[in-house]
């Protein structure tokens, strides 16, 4: 099943799609200014990738607790489901950024580049993660 990981923040999207084997790869990020163009950004991009599934990565609070950035990720997924009919699930990605970057400096990328790819690389880390719990099969 083709996976399309979705990290959707305020400015920027990033997205991951699954690859036969269930290793996660970066894939594009979209620029975005309101809730609505993210809609219609990831919809571009599952038929992009030509996604089974839509895995949208969850910001909950380092406590576990929803915020208002969750609640934003729970409202898109619901209308991505709506509109594309395929299954949404979600995870919890708490940390990934911070993976993301760390990766990046490790690999001494320049800032500007890890902006571009930051939130791609997010969303590659924790659909790998969901990958490899079996969330696919």
């Amino acid at each position: 099943m083709r996976v399309l990981a979705v990290d959707a923040g305020e400015r920027r999207i990033g997205f991951a799609v699954s690859t036969i084997g269930d290793i996660s790869v970066p894939f594009t990020t979209r620029e975005i200014r309101n809730e609505n163009e993210s809609v219609k950004a990831i919809l571009q991009v599952v038929e992009e990738a030509e996604a089974e599934m839509v895995l949208i990565g969850l910001p909950l609070n380092m406590d576990g607790t929803h915020g208002e950035m969750a609640d934003k990720s729970r409202r898109i997924g619901a209308k991505i489901e709506e509109m594309s009919g395929l299954p949404v699930r979600y995870w919890d990605e708490r940390l990934s950024t911070v993976s993301a970057e760390k990766i990046m400096l490790e690999g001494d990328l320049s800032r500007k580049k890890r902006k571009k790819r930051i939130d791609q690389m997010s969303a590659q880390i924790f659909l790998q993660a969901f990958l490899d719990s079996g969330g696919a099969a």
